[in-house]
């Protein structure tokens, strides 16, 4: 899982991500908090995008197209701020970081 990959499932409005090695429990738990509204990202992909949040990794080129805002908006997702908390940081409605 690249933040690469984790930029398009986001920009394509996905509210969740599983890898394919996630058990089954893992899987329902992903599918029943995404059907009630929450986010639900495997631990391989937040702990990736969160190095790559703290500067620990570079940005890829290939994530070169998003704009600042979504730049910005990953990188809140990866220090743990939900929908409430960036739009706060952001002052925008919950409704737009969904």
């Amino acid at each position: 899982m690249t933040v690469k990959i984790l930029s398009r499932v986001v920009q394509a409005g996905a509210a969740g991500y599983v890898l394919k090695d996630g058990s089954r429990e893992r899987v329902v738990a992903a599918g029943r908090a995404v059907a009630g509204g929450e986010e639900w990202y495997s631990q391989g992909v937040l702990v990736k995008v969160t190095a790559w949040a703290w500067g620990e990794t570079a940005l890829p080129p290939d994530v070169a197209g998003l704009t600042e805002r979504e730049v910005k908006v990953l990188q809140l997702l990866a220090r743990g701020d939900g929908n409430r908390e960036i739009a706060e940081v952001l002052c925008i409605i919950e409704v737009t970081v969904k």
